[in-house]
């Protein structure tokens, strides 16, 4: 099964295999145990689409500076201060989650010679994901986020937040479609399938 995701769209696709057997068989979706001897194998498609209900957003925070432990510092508090406000605009505590906090050292170099300067700063990166269950409020959220010490933004991706129905409405055109695939070859190689 494989799902795939755009802003106004959802597509949940969903393969099935049916079978003929030919002369005393049935056509059937389901899995084969075992050998079965005079069968026909086919895999069906079928797809389900539906509008996104959530997004999710990745957000960062950036921090340069000489001294590596205000640099953590400096990220702890932005990072508190986006999530006072992503939380302010009624976002649940477990749709807010820190997915990533890296800190490395920045070497500067003289643009004119290429010598190192003997200065080094260390950059702190932390990233939150975001879940925004009301598509119509990713605006506001960004915005949110911008004003609120994120300077990076590194993916915004929508999705479906339940899809067990689409995911029966895809196995079922799946199903329809094995069978089609296989009754029409039993039908071409002339042989028969018993209900």
């Amino acid at each position: 099964m494989k799902a795939k995701s755009a802003k106004g769209l959802f597509i949940l696709a969903v393969t099935a295999a049916a079978f003929a057997v030919a002369g005393c068989g049935s056509i059937a979706a389901g899995a084969v145990l075992g050998y079965t001897p005079n069968t026909i194998t086919v895999q069906g498609y079928g797809e389900a689409r539906g509008i996104p209900d959530m997004a999710s957003i990745n957000l960062g925070v950036n921090i340069d500076n000489a001294d590596i432990a205000k640099a953590v510092q400096e990220s702890n508090e932005k990072i508190a201060d986006l999530t006072a406000a992503l939380l302010g605009l009624g976002i649940e505590p477990p749709d807010i989650q820190t997915t990533g906090f890296n800190v490395f050292a920045d070497y500067r170099y003289d643009p004119v010679t290429g010598q190192s300067t003997g200065e080094r700063f260390f950059s702190v990166d932390s990233t939150l994901q975001v879940n925004v269950r009301n598509v119509d409020e990713v605006g506001k959220v960004l915005e949110t986020a911008l004003e609120n010490g994120a300077n990076n933004i590194y993916g915004l991706s929508f999705g479906i937040q339940d899809t067990d129905a689409l995911t029966a409405e895809a196995r079922a055109a799946a199903v329809d479609d094995a069978r089609e695939r296989a009754e029409q070859m039993a039908e071409k190689l002339g042989v028969t399938s018993a209900t």
